[in-house]
């Protein structure tokens, strides 16, 4: 798989497209706020958890979604143990904790976007 054959397949969202975005310098200057984001709930951080396991290189480059959009600072502070939550979750389909985790860290990144 490479990278432009996955934005255009299935298993997509808005935060895992703004990794995309990001990691291949395809951010425009100007763009409307709706069109990036941080992942919302499971779900979601599922599709970025398996983007970067599709291009692990990407991993490494991570704090660079945050310097790009700085709402996503808190979640990348905290990707490891998102990801460790996610990973023993994922065999059960639902996993609160991560949900409100991820409540947490969108609430707290607020914070950067307003700064």
């Amino acid at each position: 798989m490479t990278p432009e054959t996955w934005i255009v397949g299935r298993d997509t969202g808005i935060s895992s497209r703004t990794i995309w975005a990001v990691m291949m310098h395809a951010v425009p200057r100007v763009h409307h706020p709706f069109d990036f984001n941080v992942p919302q709930d499971p779900a979601d951080f599922g599709r970025c958890y398996r983007l970067l396991h599709y291009f692990p290189e990407w991993r490494k480059r991570l704090f660079e979604v945050g310097e790009k959009f700085p709402e996503w600072k808190p979640m990348i502070r905290e990707w490891d143990i998102l990801e460790s939550i996610f990973e023993r979750d994922e065999p059960t389909g639902k996993s609160d904790d991560l949900f409100y985790r991820l409540q947490e860290l969108i609430k707290e990144g607020r914070e950067f976007k307003n700064l």
